[in-house]
């Protein structure tokens, strides 16, 4: 999250007012100056404390965020992928090793093998040409991620669903968290 950025300005801003009082030969200019990056931090840390905002109302919803392309997929962990037949598809799980993930390339789920799995091409919920599949850039029923009861999103690549999570975006997200 950009609560790390929240602090980092704050410290510059503080460094800065050391720098401002300790300087005891500071001319009108380098003044000037030294107020006018202030003044920039500050409207930099009100901007990053509505973003913390934000951010933590989403946590709370338990929906994940997506600002300037930075998807915190970790909320996912856990959820259900469900097709539009109704079809359990798997969990999304950086587990390699969870019987129901999505990670588990010898699992009903994982398998490019199995007619469960949204990773199998050549099966409805893995082709780049099933209405079903959320690698189908044009799908009208991509799967569902769910959870619990709660629908989260539609995972598709389909940039007209909405709200939507990215599906290369999201198994990127899982093979480097492995």
């Amino acid at each position: 999250m950009k609560a790390w950025r929240l602090m980092h300005v704050a410290g510059l801003i503080v460094f800065c007012g050391v720098l401002i009082g300790a300087a005891q030969q500071v001319t009108e200019q380098e003044f000037k100056a030294l107020s006018q990056r202030v003044e920039v931090l500050e409207q930099r840390l009100g901007k990053l404390q509505q973003e913390v905002i934000v951010i933590q109302k989403h946590i709370a919803r338990g929906v994940p965020r997506e600002t300037s392309s930075v998807i915190d997929f970790s909320l996912l962990e856990g959820a259900q992928i469900i097709a539009d037949d109704g079809q359990f598809l798997g969990v999304i799980s950086t587990s390699p090793l969870t019987r129901n993930s999505i990670m588990n390339e010898l699992g009903p789920y994982g398998s490019e093998l199995s007619s469960k799995s949204i990773f199998n091409e050549l099966g409805k919920y893995g082709s780049k040409i099933s209405a079903l599949s959320p690698f189908n850039e044009l799908a009208s029923k991509p799967p569902r991620i769910f959870k619990g009861e709660k629908f989260i999103a539609y995972l598709s690549v389909n940039r007209l669903k909405s709200p939507r999570v990215d599906t290369r975006l999201l198994i990127a997200w899982l093979k480097a968290n492995e």
